[in-house]
């Protein structure tokens, strides 16, 4: 069966195309009939959740397109890229083989959907791939971003134990010796109050045991001065 056999099957199953009656000869003359209207076939509506490809394009993200919300911040974006680049199903074998069978497709006016199928059909009868082992390459995909998932942890678990972990330490530090200063410095100045005051008291009484001592020797000078007359 060629590819286009296979559209003409997909088209017949989902109401696209009509297969030619067969004609029966009859020796008897058909009684004669008013005209009747040609059947005629609505397409199945059909809204696509993708931005259509350029044109010339048949890929198969242009084809089915991926729903994705919006991340919060442009780092947040790049990780994200870089997490569909690794867990891309375009870049997948099974990708490849719908690709290949895609692309003669593009220039036939289906809709994705009716691509899609087609090149499904193609596949499963050349290549036998089946519906459930395209299915399996996302369980495959979902165990990659898993295990990408678990390696950014470590990595942001040793990003935290050197730098934040370490200044956090560090900080604890400081502030254990600066409290230790703190009751130093507390220490420091009552010593120093203590000091002051001693000192002060001291100056005092030597000032005044000089003074005293002087009278004293004055008086004695004139104690003996008298008795000298």
């Amino acid at each position: 069966m060629s590819i286009f056999d296979s559209i003409k099957h997909a088209g017949v199953s989902i109401g696209l195309v009509e297969d030619e009656p067969v004609q029966h000869s009859s020796s008897k003359p058909e009684p004669t009939q008013a005209p009747q209207p040609s059947p005629t076939y609505t397409l199945p509506t059909y809204t696509p959740a993708y931005v259509p490809p350029a044109s010339g394009t048949n890929t198969l993200s242009a084809l089915v397109g991926a729903a994705s919300t919006s991340v919060s911040s442009p780092e947040a974006d790049g990780i994200y890229q870089k997490l569909v680049d690794k867990t891309n199903f375009d870049d997948t074998s099974v990708a490849a083989v719908l690709q290949q069978y895609l692309a003669p497709l593009a220039a036939l006016g289906l809709t994705p959907g009716q691509q899609f199928k087609a090149a499904i059909s193609q596949a499963k009868a050349h290549e036998n791939l089946t519906e459930d082992a395209i299915l399996a390459v996302f369980d495959t995909l979902k165990d990659s971003l898993s295990s990408l998932n678990s390696s950014l942890q470590d990595k942001a678990a040793q990003f935290e134990q050197a730098e934040i972990t370490g200044r956090q330490n560090r900080l604890n530090e400081i502030a254990q010796q600066l409290a230790q200063l703190q009751a130093e410095q507390t220490q420091v100045t009552a010593e120093l109050a203590e000091a002051q005051g001693k000192g002060a008291r001291t100056n005092a009484a030597v000032q005044a045991a000089v003074a005293r001592r002087a009278a004293d020797i004055d008086g004695q000078k004139a104690t003996y001065a008298a008795l000298m007359k």
